[in-house]
């Protein structure tokens, strides 16, 4: 089982296992940010390469072997291709990414994704708490 190998890339790493639980878009954009072009560009090919050991025909759109000088495109082709991958119910046939420690992967702000809702109470428990303040004003 493909599962059982564990490939070193601190992007898929990063990618796999956040992928479906934060916004994409929050997770591009934390990426991008911190990972250079030639990191991008590795991992889209190292997911191609994994891809092919899966010995199946893999219906991906059409996608440039390479791009020059376009991490964005690079990094929305390796979303994509894993978006056709678990579409196709072959995700858990991809290797195990893992990252070569901690500090060469981003943390991602919670405040945007998860925290959004608590933040929006806090927000209007203040709005409340502002209402009843001139109530308890000294007199």
């Amino acid at each position: 089982m493909a599962a059982d190998r564990l490939v070193v890339s601190d992007l898929l790493c990063c990618l796999v296992y956040k992928f479906g639980k934060i916004p994409l878009k929050e997770l591009k954009s934390v990426l991008l940010d911190f990972y250079d072009a030639e990191a991008i560009a590795e991992a889209r090919l190292l997911l191609l390469k994994d891809i092919e050991a899966f010995k199946v025909d893999l219906k991906l759109p059409y996608m440039p072997a390479a791009r020059r000088n376009d991490t964005t495109g690079e990094l929305n082709d390796i979303v994509t291709i894993l978006s056709t991958v678990d579409e196709q119910k072959l995700y858990c046939r991809l290797p195990k990414y893992v990252s070569q420690g901690p500090d060469n992967m981003p943390s991602i702000h919670m405040g945007e994704g998860d925290l959004n809702c608590l933040l929006s109470l806090i927000r209007k428990l203040g709005k409340k708490l502002m209402e009843w303040e001139p109530r308890w004003a000294p007199l």
